[in-house]
């Protein structure tokens, strides 16, 4: 039987452009988001939590775009950032990578990373590709309330 040649599936490395594309972006939006942000924080604070990014019930490749905008909101504050999973229902690649994303922005930054709700679909989809551990999903649903 004749060896199949392997073709590569993807050329490039997804969480590089994205990261490259948050730090140049960052600088340039800094004064903008920093305004957002303080009114953000200053709701956030009202009701205890902080620095929350909500999760609504998708977080699929149509998503993806709003929530990368309230994370480096949430990054531009420097405190830890809660990220509110309780009514997750459905999860794509995208949605993953993004939380990847972010948990690697989140060492770079040394921002905490608290999950709060439980989310079986983000579970489910974080342990079929294998990233559990990266997302450290062990700790969900530990801070629910």
């Amino acid at each position: 039987m004749a060896k199949r040649k392997r073709v590569e599936v993807i050329a490039h490395d997804p969480f590089m452009e994205m990261d490259e594309k948050m730090k140049s972006e960052s600088s340039q939006e800094k004064e903008s988001t920093a305004k957002e942000s303080e009114i953000s924080a200053s709701t956030n604070d009202s009701d205890a939590m902080g620095n929350r990014v909500m999760l609504d019930e998708n977080l699929t490749i149509q998503e993806v775009g709003e929530v990368i905008t309230q994370v480096r909101s949430a990054f531009d504050l420097g405190t830890p950032i809660t990220l509110e999973v309780g009514g997750l229902s459905r999860v794509d690649g995208a949605g993953v990578q993004l939380l990847c994303a972010l948990f690697k922005e989140s060492l770079d930054q040394q921002v905490d990373i608290i999950w709060n709700g439980d989310s079986e679909a983000l579970k489910s989809a974080a342990v079929q590709l294998g990233v559990a551990e990266v997302l450290k999903i062990d700790g969900m649903g530990e801070l629910a309330g």
